[in-house]
């Protein structure tokens, strides 16, 4: 049986049943904190349509979409997804379950956009299978986020690293002693002293590229809710992480992330541009990589898109495909036409974005100057 929540009250007693089935998929982006963090932050213009399917009252599948009406023609997308740009998916126990959930899904006859769901998947697979018997159009994009799987002794793993790298990274350190005192922090706050850390991470990444693209949270207030609602529902269970470069006890860098299954996942990163030639920003990954080491992770999860200034620390990758079903009725038609400029154009806002970066060093290019 399937049934749509379109309340978000009714979403709140899904929380233990959802976490046991998204707990099989090893991401903290399939947990109901960070969806029902979607639902909170993003309701102005996201209207949850969750697709639950229950077979003897046990949950056995779920599709965390929701209405959005941005272009004037509706269309199901997982929840926000086309907000946050991370990878995202469904949750279910076998594939009878995801082709039961597909078919309820498509039987609404509206356009659909999965955005970067795991290339590999069994998602991509079910709806193949069933658009295959409908008459649908279907356009897909790939995108890619990096990795590091963590093995060894943190030594090891840092002599790996190319030698104009570690050169890069000691000029840097360098650089920065010379200035002060430089010191590293990574904390899991709760209680009293959150929303202190908070205001600190949203401050910070203000003072960088990211508040002149209109990207950082303190530009998108949207953003800021959905992150400051998101740490207040993790700080309870442990696995928010808050990092902290500081010069003389002042953050000149910060890095959000959560730690779950092991892993360490970087949600959001930024730095003060007044301090960009000592690379605050890259020293703070380097630190946390190292943390994640030292207190046995099992890999360190980039999150994002595949950046260039990434690859100092790993070439690997995880590969995701965005997809987009229109079926093939005149609603079908009108959406992707109007869907079709919007894709250019946040193809062009993509590539606004990595110029800006380049020009603004990828938080690199103090790396690569001489002393």
């Amino acid at each position: 049986m399937v049934e749509i929540f379109r309340d978000p009250e009714k979403m709140s007693p899904l929380q233990s049943e959802w976490n046991q089935l998204a707990f099989r998929f090893q991401t903290p982006l399939l947990g109901h904190e960070w969806f029902m963090s979607c639902v909170n932050a993003f309701s102005y213009q996201q209207k949850p349509a969750v697709f639950v399917v229950r077979n003897h009252g046990t949950l056995d599948a779920i599709a965390p979409l929701a209405t959005v009406n941005g272009t004037g023609m509706s269309r199901l997308e997982i929840m926000g997804a086309s907000v946050l740009g991370e990878p995202g998916g469904f949750l279910f126990k076998n594939m009878r379950a995801l082709e039961e959930l597909t078919q309820a899904i498509l039987a609404q006859g509206c356009p659909v956009h999965l955005n970067r769901i795991p290339s590999d998947c069994l998602e991509l697979e079910a709806f193949e299978k069933v658009t295959s018997k409908k008459k649908m159009f279907v356009q897909t994009q790939d995108s890619r986020s990096p990795w590091l799987p963590i093995a060894g002794s943190w030594n090891s793993y840092e002599k790996s690293i190319s030698a104009s790298r570690r050169s890069g990274l000691r000029r840097a350190y360098r650089r920065a002693s010379q200035t002060g005192a430089l010191t590293f922090e990574i904390v899991s706050p709760g209680g009293d002293d959150l929303d202190h850390y908070l205001e600190e991470v949203v401050s910070v990444e203000a003072a960088g590229w990211k508040e002149k693209v209109g990207t950082s949270m303190n530009a998108r207030p949207v953003l800021r809710d959905f992150f400051w609602y998101y740490a207040h529902a993790t700080a309870p269970t442990g696995i928010l992480r808050l990092a902290f470069a500081k010069m003389n006890g002042k953050p000149i860098a910060v890095l959000m992330g959560v730690q779950f299954a092991q892993k360490f996942w970087v949600l959001k990163i930024g730095y003060d541009e007044q301090w960009a030639r000592c690379s605050p920003g890259i020293l703070l990954i380097h630190e946390a990589i190292r943390w994640s080491f030292e207190n046995g992770l099992r890999a360190f999860e980039f999150l994002g898109n595949d950046e260039s200034w990434i690859h100092m620390w790993t070439d690997l990758s995880h590969t995701y495909q965005s997809q987009s079903v229109y079926p093939l009725t005149v609603r079908g038609a009108v959406s992707f036409g109007i869907d079709l400029p919007r894709m250019f154009m946040q193809k062009a806002a993509s590539a606004r974005r990595r110029i800006t970066k380049q020009w603004h060093g990828k938080f690199l290019q103090p790396l690569k100057q001489t002393s």
